[in-house]
């Protein structure tokens, strides 16, 4: 995961949940994880498990998708195109392909 994905998902993560109402420490209770892993999360430097992504989405009443959104179009065509080149990598291998098929529906 690169740094500006982690920053851009933290920043939002913090945006939405300040947004909701939530504190820190109110927010990690209700999606089962410790404050410092959220402090983490928050400022860029740890990222989420899939179970963790559900659990925000789903306490913050928010589309997972929007956790990702870059700020300006520039960022989300970088955005676009690092997530082209990954899956570029693994055009090859099926088992990885349906994983990420699954991932994306589920989106």
């Amino acid at each position: 995961m690169t740094l500006e994905v982690c920053k851009n998902f933290g920043n939002n993560v913090k945006k939405y949940r300040k947004a909701a109402g939530y504190s820190q420490e109110t927010f990690a209770e209700a999606i089962e994880i410790g404050t410092t892993s959220l402090s983490l999360i928050e400022t860029g430097k740890g990222f989420v498990t899939a179970r963790t992504l559900a659990k925000i989405a789903e306490v913050l009443n928010v589309d997972v998708f929007k956790l990702f959104i870059a700020k300006n179009d520039e960022n989300l065509d970088l955005f676009y195109q690092n997530i082209l080149r990954k899956v570029e990598k693994y055009k090859n291998d099926n088992e990885k392909l349906l994983l990420l098929e699954a991932f994306l529906n589920v989106l």
